[in-house]
């Protein structure tokens, strides 16, 4: 019980939108906070599992604080949308000039404005004249467009790093006997699958009635190279933790698909929401871009 309450402590009034007022604990790793605490048993047997749900990074080198605003997160109410969740940008998309294919090189500042610099689908060179502009990126690839940014941007820089993944749908003519919508796997179950969805659950349309789809997501590990892995492989390991878990699904295999991710989420390490904290405070609301 008093160590619950250690954990839960930073969690009273947290608004994991707003991390600002709780960047003192930015200063530690998940692993290091979790075991300090609970012990390292516990933390492999049960905690390992929410951790890699929660961050994509490894709990060794991640800031406790995204555990915290995850687990926050987590306890509330979790909606989706009927149809699937491109739905809204769809819908937004109506209304805005999309273009497609057409990659921006360069945003600078001008005089009352921006500039953005981009190729069309077809390579040949634009440019957009704007009174601001969005850079609505991962701030690894802003930089790379924007060069201001790199300086403004050092120490987040430092602190942070992309990460990919593989995800692999998987589908059975058999539905779950239980009915998670999501299972948080410990290296403990599986070393290579972080998490997995039961998508049948989540959505009554993403599959057909008395039929299981279960996505497994793979995340960038340091001591395992998944671009080394085949489809089989990445299947059958898939496959093995799914059957294993949910044993009524064996012999009602039908068939998989795989997507590698480059880019999956930000790896926030020890030191990141601190360092961010300081670029918005040096941030100012009349910027263009």
């Amino acid at each position: 019980m008093v160590r619950g309450l250690r954990l839960l402590r930073p969690l009273v009034g947290m608004n994991p939108y707003d991390l600002s007022n709780r960047v003192q604990y930015d200063v530690e790793s998940i692993e290091t906070y979790i075991d300090r605490i609970f012990g390292r048993e516990l933390n492999d047997l049960i905690l390992d599992g929410v951790t890699r749900s929660m961050v994509s990074s490894s709990p060794a080198e991640a800031s406790v604080v995204g555990f915290l605003a995850g687990a926050i997160t987590a306890s509330g109410k979790m909606q989706t949308l009927e149809g699937g969740l491109q739905l809204l940008p769809l819908a937004l998309a109506e209304k805005l000039d999309v273009r497609l294919s057409s990659p921006v090189t360069e945003v600078r500042n001008s005089n009352g404005g921006v500039e953005v610099h981009y190729k069309n689908d077809a390579g040949v060179a634009h440019r957009v004249d704007a009174d601001a502009c969005v850079i609505a990126t991962p701030f690894q690839a802003a930089v790379n467009i924007c060069e201001p940014l790199k300086t403004i941007g050092a120490e987040l820089l430092t602190k942070s790093r992309d990460s990919g993944c593989c995800s692999l749908q998987l589908t059975y003519s058999r539905r779950t006997e239980q009915d998670p919508f999501l299972v948080m796997v410990p290296k403990a179950a599986s070393a290579e699958i972080g998490t997995l969805f039961l998508e049948h659950v989540k959505a009554p349309d993403r599959a057909p009635a008395g039929t299981s789809l279960i996505t497994a997501f793979f995340p960038d590990q340091p001591d395992i190279d998944f671009a080394d892995w085949g489809d089989d492989r990445l299947t059958d390991t898939g496959r093995e933790l799914i059957e294993r878990l949910f044993p009524e699904l064996r012999g009602h295999y039908r068939g998989a698909r795989l997507k590698r991710w480059p880019y999956a989420a930000n790896h926030a390490d020890v030191g990141y929401y601190q360092a961010l904290q300081r670029q918005i405070g040096r941030a100012s609301c009349r910027e263009r871009v």
